[in-house]
């Protein structure tokens, strides 16, 4: 009975020390931001050209948390990076105009989100590329 209670205490100590998705580690995600400009924002056969993401900010959520826990702003190509985060799952953001434009309650601020996980202690995880949309 001794050796079992020892057992679950061991393994409740080790489940307690499990690392979630956060600063304070050696992986990275990083990505792109595009902006498509469209003569008219709800209608996708205007487009008129895609452009660099640039100067914009990007939102970094930790797992299940509901706030952003870090912002970083892309460089003047639209490429972003986030740095020294620990395995785990995170949800990264920013904001565009909404699509359907003045029938939207608030079109300055459509979200373009992805969920991504870091799986291993050092990887550098490449998103791909968020699409924004914006008139000229």
């Amino acid at each position: 009975m001794k050796k079992l209670l020892l057992v679950l205490v061991a393994a409740q100590l080790l489940y307690s020390c499990a690392k979630e998705a956060g600063s304070g580690g050696l992986a990275q995600i990083s990505g792109h931001v595009d902006v498509q400009r469209r003569a008219v924002l709800s209608n996708s056969s205007t487009i008129i050209d895609t452009v660099e993401g640039r100067d914009m900010e990007v939102y970094l959520v930790y797992g299940d948390n509901l706030s952003p826990d870090e912002k970083v702003v892309t460089n003047y190509e639209g490429d972003f990076s986030f740095e020294g985060l620990r395995p785990g799952e995170y949800t990264v953001y920013v904001y565009s105009m909404d699509t359907l434009g003045s029938s939207s309650t608030n079109p300055d601020h459509m979200v373009v989100k992805e969920i991504v996980k870091v799986v291993s202690r050092k990887e550098n995880l490449d998103m791909g590329t968020l699409m924004t949309y914006d008139t000229p």
